[in-house]
């Protein structure tokens, strides 16, 4: 491994997720171990939860005001972060505009919603437009935060910038100042649905890494950048999944306080920004169970996102519910948690445990592939009855999802009665559309020999030795 002693890198990691991606992997211990210096700049609230866990030599945190930051009142900043979403030309984001539509009923959001198809059905598909957009947007960026970044970069003397999240706002100020600052920088994808549902790629990194070769293709094709800049990596929190050795049944049951003679089904609801009806799927589970309609040996493990909750407060469990919400959570902050190494670790045994994985929408459902998990997607709203753009059956058309659906690699229930038997067939034949899933697998994890994170600390490693 390279020596990197002298070195100086700052490393911008403002989102839950993205820190997990590298704090829990093997791309901090990489990066430690050549002597690099890492000033690891994250939410104020945030900073001593990252020196209890990670500090150590050469290793500082710096908290960050992301309200002090000085652009976040502009009207420039508001305008382009709104162009940044009008100019991604996906189907997520014109669910997005539909939703905030049907949300916000007034004569002003009809005219923003049509100026932001306007702009998505024509100028967006022009890199010329994109361009412009992301110049005009650096500007005014520059012009109003370049003072707070060189006031960080003057204390610490970085050699380069390393973003865990180049989608994420205030990453995307520090990657367009450094950028305007002559500053190397390099970008990491947080997630398979940012490049379709996060906008625009406002600042573009010197170099760029990302899971899959899917990223790869979406980042040039959609967000103009340069495919010989682009490193696939294949995802480092996975890793866990190839090489943890898993915790034996008898022990994970009794850690969730369960009966480990019964069978697991792991239950990922949506959440209360995507969902108000998590809760009526527990109740129609623990109903189909007191009522002979799934098996009696069942104990649901009901796991909340950990940034994003689900509302179960009007949900009364029994004896065949567990509820968890993981990660650490911050007073005052509802969504601002953070994933220690004990929890991925336990979510790795989650999966393994568990029979079958239920879910809406989510990335659990790229995580249960590792196991070849058999899984069932939701696209009902418990009892209710919705309009499209309210029920959780849209998010299966967002770009990123309805890929993943493509596959096969999940049964679809559009009602109680189909969920209930998908549940009783899973559990009879685990094996049913196995290939749907094996085919999801290869699409969107590429990579399965547990050594994604080294990749990707041996490659920021040698992009630092000659940048």
């Amino acid at each position: 491994m390279a020596d990197l002693t002298g070195k100086t890198v700052l490393v911008l990691s403002f989102h839950m997720l993205a820190s997990r991606n590298f704090f829990t992997t093997d791309v901090f211990p990489t990066l430690v171990q050549t002597g690099v210096n890492l000033v690891v700049l994250v939410p104020a609230y945030k900073k001593d939860f990252f020196d209890e866990q990670y500090g150590r030599e050469r290793v500082s945190f710096e908290g960050v005001d992301e309200k002090q930051l000085g652009v976040f009142t502009k009207l420039a900043y508001r305008l382009f972060t709104w162009l940044a979403l009008c100019s991604l030309p996906t189907d997520t984001m014109r669910l997005r505009q539909r939703e905030t539509l049907a949300q916000r009923k007034s004569i002003i959001e009809w005219l923003k919603y049509f100026a932001s198809r306007s702009i998505a059905s024509t100028v967006a598909h022009v890199a010329v437009w994109r361009q412009l957009v992301r110049r005009l947007d650096s500007f005014f960026v520059q012009k109003h935060f370049m003072a707070r970044y060189r006031e960080i970069a003057g204390k610490h003397q970085p050699d380069a910038v390393l973003s865990t999240d180049v989608f994420h706002p205030t990453e995307t100020l520090f990657l367009q100042a450094a950028r305007a600052d002559g500053l190397f920088s390099i970008g990491m994808i947080r997630s398979w649905d940012n490049n379709t549902s996060k906008g625009l790629l406002r600042a573009l990194p010197d170099r760029l890494i990302v899971n899959t070769e899917i990223l790869a293709e979406e980042a040039t094709r959609l967000h103009d950048y340069p495919r010989n800049h682009i490193y696939v990596s294949g995802i480092p929190q996975y890793d866990l999944m190839f090489r943890k050795q898993q915790t034996s049944r008898g022990f994970f049951f009794e850690g969730i306080g369960a009966d480990p003679g019964r069978r697991l089904i792991l239950f990922a609801p949506a959440g209360i920004l995507l969902s108000d009806t998590d809760w009526q799927i527990c109740e129609l589970l623990k109903r189909a169970i007191q009522e002979g309609a799934l098996p009696d040996d069942l104990v649901i493990l009901v796991r909340s996102h950990p940034g994003d909750p689900a509302d179960l407060d009007a949900f009364v469990p029994d004896e065949h519910f567990v509820i968890e919400r993981p990660g650490v959570r911050f007073a005052g902050r509802p969504k601002g948690s953070e994933f220690r190494p004990q929890d991925g670790a336990h979510l790795v045994d989650s999966i393994y445990h568990a029979e079958i994985l239920i879910h809406v929408s989510s990335s659990i459902g790229i995580d249960s592939l590792a196991f070849d998990k058999p899984q069932i997607m939701l696209e009902f709203d418990g009892w209710e009855s919705k309009d499209y753009i309210e029920s959780v059956e849209r998010f299966h058309h967002e770009t990123h999802m309805a890929k993943f659906v493509r596959t096969g690699a999940a049964s679809i229930v559009r009602s109680p009665a189909a969920l209930f038997e998908s549940v009783r067939r899973y559990l009879q034949n685990p094996g049913l559309d196995a290939e749907g899933r094996r085919e999801a697998a290869r699409q969107l994890i590429w990579k399965m020999d547990g050594q994604s994170g080294r990749r990707v600390g041996e490659h920021i490693v040698t992009l630092l030795r000659s940048p």
